[in-house]
């Protein structure tokens, strides 16, 4: 970002997603997607491709249902064509993601918490230019939710709490158990269908409108 300063000139709000895992090593399995959808040059040869990414027991199940799960995005990420209407088993996903998603207990100190220092970067960044930055946790299914480790989650909140706290242009909100979303909010158990990225999207804006 300091390389690009002027480009920022116009930059007033950026919304940003903190999740569940998004301060553990976890979440470097997602780093393929940065490649493969939005452009960004990587930084392992592996993330050219999605197979290489997951397990071969997550990765081979998605090669046999390619066709019925087809996507297509654009060049930003924005999806374009796809079946995300057509909810899939909230129970079965949410607990195989939620499972997914958490560390050992070994992991879980705050003094071994993966990406804070970046994140610490370009909030100071940011908190120079005046520049919002608008944290929120998206919501999820009861059957993800409930299957989530105390711990982990615990430190989620405590780190972007710390980073909030020292930060003029920063504010969080947190949708993981809100009430306003239903079952048929959820294309899966952790991510939102169409129209429940709506109302996400028109919750985001009145709470940032205050």
């Amino acid at each position: 970002m300091k390389k690009k300063k002027g480009k920022f000139k116009q930059l007033k709000k950026i919304y940003w997603n903190i999740s569940y895992s998004s301060f553990s090593d976890v979440s470097y399995s997602w780093s393929k997607n940065y490649t493969i959808y939005y452009g960004f040059r990587p930084i392992r040869w592996q993330y050219y491709f999605e197979i290489l990414n997951t397990p071969l027991k997550v990765a081979f199940p998605k090669l046999f249902d390619f066709k019925k799960s087809f996507s297509t995005v654009d060049s930003l990420g924005g999806l374009i064509e796809g079946p995300t209407a057509i909810n899939k088993d909230l129970k079965k996903t949410g607990v195989y993601a939620a499972k997914s998603h958490t560390l050992s207990l070994d992991s879980l100190s705050l003094s071994n918490v993966i990406n804070k220092d970046q994140l610490e970067a370009v909030v100071e960044y940011c908190d120079e230019l005046g520049i919002e930055i608008i944290f929120f946790t998206a919501a999820a299914s009861s059957y993800y939710t409930e299957e989530l480790d105390p711990k982990q989650l615990s430190r989620v909140y405590n780190v972007i709490g710390e980073i909030t706290s020292s930060c003029k242009h920063c504010k969080y909100y947190d949708f993981l158990k809100a009430e306003e979303f239903e079952d048929s909010d959820f294309y899966d158990g952790d991510h939102l269908n169409e129209q429940g990225a709506e109302k996400l999207s028109k919750l985001l804006v009145e709470k940032t409108k205050k």
